[in-house]
């Protein structure tokens, strides 16, 4: 993995990151390390909320459909009529 600064491949550093990136001496000596783990934190932050989650149900994790108006449901089918089933076999 290249340096998370200016992409060296040589004389790589780990930096104190959660992740295995590396930085090179020499951005190592113009940056602190903190300030490019702060730095790799938050592109990472801004890259992971730019992709688009695929909507699962909240019970089994399964796909599900969007409402018609764009609206995530929290259940799928299979989940919601079992919940269905099962308030009203509770109101009986």
């Amino acid at each position: 993995m290249p340096c998370i600064s200016c992409g060296r491949e040589d004389d790589l550093h780990k930096i104190d990151h959660i992740g295995n990136l590396m930085a090179c001496g020499s951005c190592i000596s113009s940056h602190d390390k903190v300030s490019l783990a702060a730095e790799a934190d938050r592109l990472l932050t801004e890259w992971f909320l730019t992709q688009k989650q695929e909507p699962v149900c909240l019970v089994c994790r399964g796909p599900v459909l969007l409402h018609t108006d764009g609206t995530v449901p929290m259940w799928c089918r299979a989940c919601e009529l079992k919940r269905k089933a099962y308030v009203n076999a509770r109101a009986a």
